[in-house]
């Protein structure tokens, strides 16, 4: 059985420890550099700076953070962990689908045939990638979105709650897609996508 760890102890956690209850994957404990909310169930054991020595028992890690930003700065500072994709028991990932090292597939989510998850993006509960689409690293989606088929979506892109991407378009690097928006055709740069409108994005990729 393949033991995890998961580095930040916020609502992210919480959501990736309940994934890791399969009978192939078990949670080891948690990392994180505060201390952890009252109650927290999990054992955690240590700091972030204590990962290394943990890796060399053969663990698998996953960062759990509330921001792209944080989790980019999280695997920079620890690039030679061996990080390793969370699917949840209840997602379904079609047997040629790609997901990368430091994905996270949540409850219900859908990835078609054929599709891409880059490194450490994040597949909401309930949201589906249709055949053929590419996700790439530093994504987020949240919970109930809808990616059509045969949909590039560039690095560090978020992506809101219920919004929807209409079939064979491409979404630039570090746009942001306001929740239940839907998107009809090409983003070339990166925006803001807000009440049917693209906004221009002034902040750079991972920040929201």
């Amino acid at each position: 059985m393949r033991e995890m760890v998961v580095i930040g102890t916020g609502l992210a956690g919480r959501v990736i420890a309940d994934a890791l209850r399969g009978p192939e994957v078990t949670l080891a404990g948690f990392l994180s550099a505060d201390l952890p909310p009252d109650g927290w169930p999990y054992p955690v054991l240590g700091a972030p700076e204590d990962a290394p020595g943990l890796s060399r028992d053969g663990r698998g890690f996953i960062v759990a953070a509330d921001s792209l930003k944080d989790r980019e700065a999280v695997v920079r500072a620890f690039p030679e962990l061996g990080y390793q994709a969370v699917i949840h028991p209840a997602a379904h990932v079609a047997a040629d689908a790609v997901v990368e090292p430091g994905a996270y597939i949540g409850a219900g989510a859908v990835v078609g045939t054929g599709a891409s998850i880059g490194a450490h993006s994040v597949i909401g509960e309930g949201s589906i990638v249709g055949a053929l689409s590419r996700i790439e690293p530093y994504c987020e989606l949240l919970a109930r979105v809808n990616i059509g088929h045969e949909v590039t979506v560039k690095d560090h892109t978020f992506i809101g709650h219920s919004a929807t991407l209409k079939d064979k378009i491409t979404i630039a690097a570090g746009t942001v897609i306001q929740t239940g928006e839907i998107v009809v055709k090409d983003m070339v740069m990166k925006m803001v996508y807000k009440r049917g409108a693209w906004i221009y994005k002034e902040n750079g990729p991972g920040e929201r």
